[in-house]
C-alpha cells in the first residue's frame, strides 16, 4: 500500500491503523481496476494527468490519499481545511474506507461507536446487507479496497446523489465523483455525449445514466459494485420496491412520531459532525420551515436567512420567529442580480462553468457568475431538498380527473403533463423531444410496474430523474439535506394525492416539532410575484457577437435542435423583438457550443476559434404583435404548451415566428 505521488503533498505512512483526522471533505475520488496488474509509472502518470487538470480548480493544495493493490486501488484528493468529523479516508492494515459526503444515519446501522470504526462497521455491514442503504440519508458514496486480497467495492445512496460515474476501457474500469477524472486517469479522448446533449436540448438535463461525456456512465442509485477474482459485480436495489413495501399511513401517530424522530435526530447529527453554528434558510414555504422546526425541535442553536424576493415572505419568516422563546439570529436578504465578472462574456462563463461542473449543471446557470474553483463548503450547507416529494409540485392542476382515467390514458397524460413541464415548446429537434419522451415513459412504466399508477408515479419521476441529475444537488462537500431521511421519503410516498396537494404531512411535523408555529399560513407567490433579477439577456451581452457568430455560423451545437428555428430566434431577440423563452432555448445552444472548448482543454487540445457577427445597432423596441403576444403568453399556459408540441402547433408558431 502507498500513499503520494511526486508533486503532491501526501500524508503520514500506512500500516496499523491511522490517526483519526478531520475532513469528510473528499473533493476527488478515483477508483479503478485494472485486467492486470500494472506497473507503478502507469499508475503515477495517471494521477498526474488529473492533478494537472484539477490544480487550478481545488483552490488549495489538496491531501492526496492512496491505497492500491496489484490491479485495484483508490486514490482520493481532499481538501485539508475541512472541519467535518466525518473521516473521508480511514486505514484499518490493509484495508481502506474512503467516503464522499457523510452517510448520516449510519448509527442506525452500526450503532454509536468511534467515526473511525463507523466507516469500516458501516462498509462491511453494507456489503453483507445492500438493502440496508434504505436506512441511510443521501447524498453520499462509500468506497472500500483491500490491498492484501485486491479486492474494491463501492456503495451509491438511495437516490445516487452522491455522485459516481463509472468508465470501462479494453484493460481497465474507472470510477469517479468527477467524469473528467475518470477520463484523464484512463488517458480516454473526451467527447460529447451524442444522445445526452439532445436531451439537454430540451430538457437541460441528460437524464437516465447519461453523461455529457461519451463512454461515462452515472452509477445508479442503491447501487452496489464489487470487483474481486471473478471481474465486476454490479447488484442495485430496486428503490421504487423498496419505498412500496414500506408504505404505510403518514399521518398516523405511530408514523408521525418516527418521522418526526428522524428528522430530530439527522439535525443532532449535523450539530454532532459540523463544528459551529449552522445558518438555515427559512423561507415562507413549506420545506424549510419543516427543516427549521426539527433544527429547533433538536435544540441545535441555528442562524437563520431570508431571501426575499417577493413582499410579504421576510414577513412570513419574521412571523414564525417571533413566536419562538428568545432571541433569534436572522437576516434578511434581497437577493442581488447574479454578479458578472467584467469582461466574462456568455461563452466565456459558460465554459468555466463546464470546467467547474462539467456539463452537470443545466444552461440556465449561465445567467450567473461562474466559479472559478471547485464548488465546497467547510460548513454544513442545509437545505430543504426532497421536500418536494410530500407537496405536489410536478402534478398538473387537474390531477384527480386525470387519476380517474384508465390505465393507458392515465399514463400517456402523465407523460404530456411531464414533457409539457420539462421541454421547451420549440427549439428543440423532434428527435431531442422524442428520446426525453422515450426517458420519461421508461421511468413512469417502472413506476406502474410497481404498483404505483397513482400521481406518485410523478414524485417517483422527480425522485428517479430531477432530484438524481439535475444541478448542484450532490456535486459539492457539506450539503445535508434533512428531507431524504428514509423515514420522511416513505411517508411521502403513503401520502394520498389529496393529502400531498395539502401538505399535509408538512403541517403535521411542524405543529409536532415546533408547537408555537401551528397556523402559520405557508407563503407563495408566483414568479412574477417574486419577481427575478434583472441580468442581460444573451443578445445584450458582452460577448453577443460571438454568440452571434455561434448561432448563425457554427455547427458544433446543431444536433439537438432545429438550427433555422434557432436562428430566426436569434434575429427576432437581437432586433429587439425576444419571446418570452428565447432567452431559454439560446442558452441552451451557447451551453453546447461551450462544452465544446470545455473538451478541448480536457483533451489539452487549442480552443475553437469562432466567427464573429457585427453587433446589432441599437434600436427601440417596438411593442408587440398582437399575434406575437398571443403566441408568447401563450407558452405559459400548460395546455398551449402541449398544442403547441403538435405539428399543427409547430406550423402556426413557425408561420408567427416565435
Amino acid at each position: 500500500m502507498q500513499r503520494g505521488f511526486p508533486g503532491h503533498r501526501a500524508g503520514a505512512p500506512l500500516g496499523g491503523r491511522t490517526p483519526l483526522r478531520r475532513g469528510g471533505a473528499v473533493r476527488t475520488l478515483v477508483a479503478y481496476a485494472f485486467k492486470d496488474p500494472v506497473g507503478q509509472d502507469r499508475l503515477t502518470a495517471a494521477v498526474e494527468r488529473v492533478g494537472r487538470w484539477y490544480a487550478p480548480l481545488w483552490g488549495v493544495e489538496p491531501q492526496l490519499d492512496r491505497a492500491a493493490g496489484p490491479t485495484r486501488g483508490l486514490v482520493v484528493w481532499s481538501d485539508p481545511r475541512e472541519t467535518c468529523r466525518w473521516p473521508g479516508w480511514v486505514v484499518d492494515g490493509d484495508r481502506v474506507v474512503a467516503s464522499l459526503h457523510v452517510p448520516l444515519g449510519y448509527e442506525r446501522l452500526v450503532g454509536d461507536v468511534d467515526l473511525r470504526d463507523a466507516a469500516l462497521r458501516l462498509s462491511d455491514h453494507l456489503r453483507a446487507q445492500p438493502d440496508d442503504v434504505g436506512a441511510l440519508t443521501p447524498p453520499f458514496v462509500l468506497a472500500g479496497v483491500d490491498t492484501a486480497a485486491d479486492t474494491l467495492d463501492l456503495q451509491t445512496d438511495l437516490f445516487g446523489l452522491g455522485r459516481l460515474f463509472e468508465l470501462e476501457t479494453d484493460d481497465l474500469v474507472v470510477w469517479s465523483n468527477r467524469p473528467v477524472a475518470a477520463l484523464r486517469f484512463a488517458d480516454v479522448r473526451a467527447d460529447a455525449d451524442r444522445e445526452a446533449w439532445r436531451r439537454m436540448a430540451a430538457c437541460d438535463w441528460s437524464m437516465g445514466s447519461a453523461s455529457p461525456y461519451r463512454g461515462v456512465r452515472a452509477v445508479g442509485a442503491a447501487t452496489r459494485v464489487e470487483v474481486g477474482p471473478d471481474g465486476v459485480r454490479r447488484r442495485s436495489t430496486d428503490v421504487l420496491d423498496l419505498l412500496v413495501r414500506r408504505r404505510r399511513e403518514p399521518l398516523g401517530e405511530e408514523s408521525l412520531a418516527t418521522t418526526a424522530a428522524a428528522l430530530v435526530a439527522t439535525a443532532s447529527a449535523v450539530a454532532r459532525l459540523w463544528p459551529g453554528t449552522p445558518t438555515l434558510s427559512l423561507s415562507g414555504g413549506r420545506d424549510s420551515r419543516l427543516v427549521a422546526a426539527a433544527f429547533l425541535a433538536a435544540g441545535v442553536r441555528v442562524r437563520f436567512t431570508t431571501y426575499a424576493g417577493a413582499a410579504g415572505e421576510a414577513d412570513t419568516a419574521r412571523a414564525l420567529l417571533a413566536r419562538l422563546p428568545g432571541p433569534v439570529e436572522h437576516a434578511v436578504r434581497t437577493p442581488d442580480a447574479p454578479r458578472t465578472p467584467e469582461g466574462l462574456g456568455a461563452l466565456s462563463r459558460a465554459r468555466r462553468w463546464h470546467d467547474t461542473t462539467e456539463g452537470l449543471r443545466p444552461a440556465l446557470y449561465l445567467r450567473g457568475a461562474a466559479p472559478g474553483r471547485l464548488p465546497g463548503h467547510r460548513k454544513a450547507l442545509v437545505c430543504g431538498v426532497g421536500g418536494e416529494l410530500g407537496h405536489t409540485p410536478g402534478y398538473p392542476d387537474d390531477v384527480e380527473q386525470v387519476e380517474r382515467l384508465p390505465a393507458a390514458a392515465r399514463a400517456a397524460a402523465f407523460t404530456s403533463s411531464l414533457l409539457a413541464k420539462i421541454t421547451l415548446p420549440t427549439g428543440p429537434s423532434d428527435a431531442a423531444v422524442r428520446a426525453v419522451s422515450t426517458q420519461v415513459a421508461t421511468v413512469l412504466q417502472h413506476a406502474s410496474a410497481r404498483g404505483v399508477t397513482d400521481a406518485k408515479a410523478l414524485d417517483w419521476f422527480y425522485a428517479d430523474e430531477r432530484l438524481r441529475r439535475w444541478g448542484m444537488t450532490g456535486e459539492s462537500t457539506g450539503r445535508v439535506m434533512p428531507l431524504l431521511v428514509p423515514a420522511f421519503v416513505e411517508a411521502c410516498f403513503g401520502l394520498t394525492t389529496a393529502q400531498s396537494r395539502a401538505s399535509a404531512l408538512h403541517t403535521a411535523l411542524i405543529e409536532r416539532l415546533v408547537p408555537a408555529w401551528a397556523g402559520v399560513p405557508y407563503f407563495s407567490a408566483t414568479l412574477r410575484e417574486r419577481g427575478q433579477p434583472a441580468y442581460r439577456r444573451l443578445w445584450e451581452d458582452d460577448e453577443a457577437d460571438l454568440v452571434g457568430g455561434l448561432v448563425t455560423g457554427g455547427d458544433d451545437w446543431t444536433d439537438g435542435f432545429e438550427v433555422e428555428r434557432v436562428r430566426s430566434v436569434w434575429r427576432r431577440a437581437s432586433g429587439g423583438r425576444p419571446a418570452a423563452r428565447d432567452e431559454l432555448l439560446l442558452q441552451r445552444v451557447v451551453w453546447r457550443a461551450a462544452f465544446t472548448d470545455h473538451l478541448a482543454a480536457v483533451n489539452d487540445e487549442p480552443a475553437l476559434v469562432r466567427p464573429r457577427v457585427a453587433p446589432a445597432p441599437p434600436r427601440a423596441a417596438p411593442g408587440p404583435r398582437p399575434l406575437h403576444r398571443l403566441a408568447t403568453y401563450a407558452n405559459d399556459v400548460p395546455l398551449a404548451r402541449r398544442l403547441a408540441r403538435t405539428a399543427l402547433g409547430r406550423r402556426i408558431r413557425g408561420r408567427l415566428g416565435v
